[in-house]
């Protein structure tokens, strides 16, 4: 008569249903929240203090306006190219390694070009010719 064999009990191999939190996951997060702040300061300063073109137009020669404008289009990009990249990285599981670079090289064109534009605005001249 032949001894029957242990059990071994069974090892899970498939994924938690959580995955560990990242940095970008961090950063997405709080780049909404600087989104909300920008995008509040971007409305109340350029449509409802005195909206007339000269008075907008006066107000971008001002540092405090040119740094809220560049903050509200970095954070902008940032956000938009970071949900981006987590929605293809989802999709093309692992097989996009171009991805990130693709993506930064990206968002930095994006940031010099709409610097380039306001630019424009703050010294009647442009920065860059695009």
């Amino acid at each position: 008569m032949a001894t029957p064999s242990p059990v071994k009990p069974e090892v899970s191999t498939a994924r938690s249903s959580t995955p560990p939190v990242s940095w970008a996951w961090i950063l997405q997060r709080f780049s909404g929240l600087l989104l909300l702040v920008f995008l509040a300061g971007h409305l109340w300063v350029e449509h409802f203090m005195n909206a007339r073109v000269d008075v907008i137009a006066s107000r971008l020669t001002h540092g405090i306006y040119d740094t809220l404008d560049i903050g509200l289009l970095i954070v902008v990009v940032y956000h938009g190219l970071n949900g981006l990249r987590g929605i293809l990285k989802e999709t093309l599981e692992g097989r996009a390694v171009w991805l990130d670079y693709t993506l930064s090289c990206l968002g930095i064109v994006t940031v010099v070009w709409g610097v380039d534009i306001l630019w424009a605005f703050w010294y009647h001249r442009p920065f860059l010719i695009f």
